[in-house]
């Protein structure tokens, strides 16, 4: 593609974000829906992103910018998205919408923000925190079909304690009618953050406070806190794909967990 793409942030504001359960906001229509139809009209399939053959009932498969960017078989449209989507600019631009909850949850975050911020930005599994201090991904992510019972992709989890935000792009095919799918947004029961390194949350210790529908051309994005707990629905037994872009990136530091310090001090943040 050889003119500008639009960024999937495009239309967010500061007012978009809801604080219930936990800061996010939600973004429908995020892209021109000539860029969203060429994306969806050629996203790779599983074959090509994972083996031929035999797939696994609803497994979670991750395609990274790192080889989207180096696949010459894909269309234009899909290394011009990752490349404008791993810029720094993203990042700062999800500080300014979460501005606010991160001095809250986040405070040596956001004094490094001010500070200047990401001087040294990388790309994930392509560089490293020796480096960089900030590693982007925008990845696309495939659930693949569902064979049997319902099941869910992931269920009640806290993402990796070192994720700045996590953002999801989702890419559904116009015939893809399978009930469930959509993502669940939780908070704890007591109130009290629990779990913040363990892969999966009890069930018996969240409740789910929002459903966001599985819809084409939508962004659901959220910052990372030791709050912000999420899960997938279960999908019904299909035949579809369920599919969307993942936009995150990470720091060599935890911001929450056991491994966290009490604060991203300034001398242990790389320069």
């Amino acid at each position: 593609m050889t003119e500008p793409i639009a960024c999937v942030l495009d239309k967010a504001r500061p007012e978009d974000v809801v604080t219930s359960p936990f800061p996010h906001l939600v973004i429908e229509d995020a892209l021109p829906e000539a860029t969203y139809r060429r994306l969806l009209d050629t996203r790779p399939e599983f074959e090509h992103v994972a083996w031929k053959g035999r797939m696994p009932s609803n497994r979670r498969v991750p395609y990274p910018a790192k080889r989207i960017l180096e696949d010459p078989a894909l269309d234009p449209v899909w290394p011009a998205f990752c490349r404008r989507h791993v810029l720094p600019d993203v990042f700062a631009r999800v500080a300014d919408l979460f501005r606010p909850h991160l001095e809250r949850w986040h405070p040596a975050l956001a004094r490094w923000l001010d500070e200047g911020g990401p001087r040294r930005p990388g790309l994930l599994d392509a560089d490293g925190f020796e480096d960089c201090d900030m590693l982007a991904d925008a990845r696309l992510e495939l659930n693949t079909p569902v064979q049997g019972r319902p099941t869910s992709v992931r269920g009640p989890h806290l993402d990796l304690p070192n994720r700045l935000f996590s953002g999801l792009y989702y890419l559904r095919k116009p015939e893809d009618d399978t009930p469930g799918g959509e993502l669940r947004l939780f908070r704890f029961r007591n109130g009290q953050p629990s779990h913040a390194t363990a892969y999966a949350i009890p069930d018996d210790l969240v409740e789910a406070v929002r459903t966001v529908p599985y819809r084409g051309n939508t962004l659901v994005l959220f910052a990372n806190s030791p709050h912000a707990v999420h899960g997938v629905s279960p999908r019904a037994q299909s035949p579809h794909t369920r599919s969307y872009v993942f936009l995150t990136a990470e720091i060599g530091h935890d911001l929450f967990g056991p491994n966290h310090n009490g604060g991203l001090h300034n001398a242990a943040m790389p320069s």
